[in-house]
């Protein structure tokens, strides 16, 4: 979906969906915005499935102030007028609460390039003399080898549940056609056998 979107003529802006990364780094690969939504913001009804428990839908667009056009038109819940306004308040902040925002630090600093780093550092720049408060957070102790590992273990073990229960379904199609039709205690068994 970024590639399309970061030509310029194929589409304006696009729907992705991320279970570990999908949206983020083929948008920031490709130049362009791409948003991962909380999970369970967007439904996932009719998106090929990887991990139920991870995954989640977002936009990939040119600029960010696509972002109000593309929310109202896909979930109809917002007028125009007060979404945009509200969304351009947010990025503005105000006086009493000026905008927060929090910069990967640590491992995140380390492991990225020098032309990201200089990047970023405009960008932070850019924001602070909007009035916002950027402040480095070292997130490496958040980050560690095994929140990626639990990641991979729910991933993976999602989509072999996923993968073996399609495999039954058909078997089940196909017996049912003969006339033949599988007990639930050969599903649960074939389902769960050790490859």
């Amino acid at each position: 979906a970024a590639v399309p979107t970061a030509s310029g003529r194929m589409v304006p802006l696009a729907l992705g969906s991320q279970t570990g990364g999908s949206i983020n780094r083929p948008a920031s690969f490709c130049g362009v915005v791409g948003l991962k939504m909380t999970y369970g913001e967007w439904p996932v009804q009719g998106v090929v499935p990887c991990s139920p428990s991870l995954d989640t839908l977002g936009p990939i667009l040119t600029r960010v102030s696509d972002l109000p056009l593309l929310l109202e038109n896909i979930t109809g819940q917002f007028e125009s007028e007060s979404y945009r306004q509200s969304f351009e308040k947010s990025l503005r902040g105000n006086a009493d609460q000026p905008l927060r925002i929090a910069r990967l630090a640590g491992r995140f600093n380390e492991l990225a390039e020098n032309e990201m780093i200089a990047a970023v550092d405009t960008i932070e720049n850019l924001l602070r003399k909007k009035g916002c408060h950027v402040e480095s957070i070292d997130a490496t102790a958040l980050f560690n080898e095994q929140l990626w590992q639990v990641h991979r273990t729910i991933m993976m073990s999602e989509y072999q549940l996923r993968q073996k229960i399609a495999r039954w379904k058909q078997a089940a199609r196909e017996a049912a056609a003969d006339g033949n039709y599988a007990p639930y205690r050969q599903f649960i068994e074939w389902t769960f056998a050790a490859e």
